[in-house]
């Protein structure tokens, strides 16, 4: 349906490219167009999204040429600008995302100045601003990234105070907490990392306390879990670094999203990194069962580490096999580099160069929510 909506605006814009309405429709479908690319693991599908939001991008432009105070416009300029961002941030294309990220943000600083009694506005910039903070952690400009960050925090932090009762507050204040604790874990400030995390853990118990029954709080506050049982399995800093903890997390995030295979996957993690190799191929096989194949790259590194431990070294090396030749986050993406490198180290071997290599999972996109 959307293909076929955008092909036949396409051809009324074509012959009346004057005509606002169906510019504006234009404009909404591509962008729809490319939020639904944007999610499929597929890298062709991403060339295809970033065409499509490029082509939103100018047709919102050339209309805000001519109606230059337009905030409906200007809002969906900065949305399509964040889809582009975080779009551009899960290809590895930091510095292009952080671009995207600025002018987005730039463009809901001043709608927020002018409407200061709309908050969406300021809602969509913890977001943005959020967003930012994380690709300048990944670009290694970590203070830079953590003021962004604080800024973000104080007006979701003010949104929550002012508006109590809308619960999205409190769920956008926990993604910025989430950045903020990821952000200092990463950087070895452990003492601060962990103000963060409970902050979050707090407000993750009262949504859930509140709604039990809403499936996306129950994601969300799985997925924080997810994060955190990550870090603390797989933390290349030992300061960071605590597996027992680690699966502890995990467990929680399979019983708040059981049929989510990224939960069985970081179960599989932290029961790997906690000694326990069989539990960590049963939780695999639990996420092969929910994807409907044996996973990703991350997955694979699991099974070739966790094989090579319990001594099936034909299997370990089968599974390494079909991994980069070196740690290379752009193939890899978000698989720990402490997972590779042990996987590695216990196999001494280099994977032969070759087809047949898995792809991205689809959870290692940006853990925005």
């Amino acid at each position: 349906a959307l293909r076929e909506a955008r092909d036949l605006l396409r051809g009324i814009v074509a012959a009346h490219p004057g005509d606002v309405t169906f510019r504006r429709g234009l404009a909404d479908v591509e962008g729809s167009f490319a939020s639904s690319w944007s999610s499929t693991a597929k890298h062709a599908r991403h060339a295809e999204a970033k065409a499509a939001y490029r082509r939103a991008l100018e047709l919102r432009q050339s209309l805000l040429e001519k109606a230059p105070r337009d905030t409906t416009l200007r809002s969906a300029q900065a949305r399509d600008l964040r889809n582009l961002a975080e779009l551009q941030g899960y290809r590895g294309e930091n510095a292009e995302a952080l671009e995207s990220f600025r002018d987005a943000a730039a463009i809901l600083k001043a709608l927020a100045a002018e409407q200061p009694d709309i908050p969406s506005h300021r809602r969509d910039l913890v977001l943005i601003e959020g967003g930012s903070a994380l690709v300048l952690f990944h670009l290694g400009r970590t203070a830079e990234g953590a003021k962004v960050a604080r800024n973000a925090l104080a007006v979701a932090d003010g949104l929550v105070a002012e508006f109590p009762d809308i619960p999205g507050y409190q769920n956008h204040l926990g993604f910025l907490l989430d950045s903020l604790a990821l952000m200092h874990f990463d950087a070895g400030n452990v003492a601060e990392a962990e103000v963060f995390f409970r902050r979050e853990r707090e407000v993750q118990e009262r949504l859930l306390a509140r709604y039990p029954d809403n499936s996306n709080y129950r994601h969300n506050s799985a997925m924080f879990y997810y994060h955190f049982a990550e870090t603390f399995a797989a933390s290349p800093r030992d300061e960071v670094r605590d597996p027992k903890r680690g699966l502890e997390l995990a467990r929680k995030s399979v019983e708040l999203g059981p049929d989510n295979p990224a939960c069985w996957k970081v179960l599989a993690l932290a029961e790997y990194f906690d000694g326990h190799w069989d539990a960590a191929l049963k939780a695999l096989e639990k996420d092969a069962e929910l994807r409907g194949n044996p996973g990703y790259v991350y997955e694979v590194t699991i099974r070739a580490a966790t094989y090579a431990r319990k001594g099936e070294m034909a299997k370990a090396r089968e599974w390494f096999a079909k991994l980069p030749p070196k740690y290379d986050s752009g193939k890899l993406a978000d698989t720990p580099r402490r997972l590779y490198d042990e996987a590695a180290t216990l196999l001494n071997v280099e994977p032969p160069r070759g087809k047949g290599r898995p792809e991205s999972s689809p959870e290692s996109k940006s853990p925005h929510r």
